[in-house]
């Protein structure tokens, strides 16, 4: 039996916070992917359709897209104009572009483990099947694709943090806010 003076343990408050995603999680994702890739290019490559270059053009567009949000969030925040004025940038607008990063940042890892699994299966064949040296500038391509959205995910993702001087701590018509 428990004693009732005893008080349960209350979790600390930092995990009701968002965390920013863990690069270590993204490579271990990239390593699973590149695993069931390969095994499944290893058994059905035959039956695949061609890896050309224009596959990847979608995954470079949102990459490039990623990186130009983040600079924009970025000096958003730095020249303090977060808000929810017309002429600022509205809180809700970044949580969705956080999220964004976020999700680029996961398909970017998965994106570069498909490109390396195929790549592994592809790249040591090149010399004997006609498909696979043809498949090769694809399987770069993708991968390096991937990497560039991985990245741009993680840098979007960091770019929605607010400095905690800008929101904790900021005093309200005289009054220090709680946090």
């Amino acid at each position: 039996m428990t004693d009732p003076q005893e008080q349960p343990e209350l979790p600390p408050e930092d995990d009701n916070r968002m965390h920013l995603t863990s690069i270590s999680s993204l490579v271990v994702c990239a390593a699973v992917a590149t695993l069931l890739t390969w095994l499944l290019v290893r058994f059905f490559y035959s039956s695949l359709a061609d890896f050309s270059i224009t596959v990847s053009l979608p995954i470079l567009i949102l990459a490039v897209v990623d990186f130009v949000l983040a600079w924009y969030i970025r000096r958003s925040i730095k020249d303090n104009k977060l808000g929810q004025d017309r002429h600022q940038l509205h809180p809700l607008h970044a949580a969705r572009a956080l999220a964004m990063g976020r999700a680029s940042a996961w398909a970017g890892a998965v994106f570069v483990g498909v490109g390396v699994g195929s790549g592994l299966y592809v790249w040591p064949r090149a010399d004997v099947l006609m498909a696979a040296k043809s498949d090769t500038p694809g399987v770069i391509a993708f991968a390096v694709t991937g990497l560039l959205l991985a990245i741009g995910g993680l840098v979007l993702e960091r770019s929605c943090r607010v400095p905690p001087s800008g929101i904790e701590g900021e005093k309200v018509n005289g009054a220090a806010t709680a946090s």
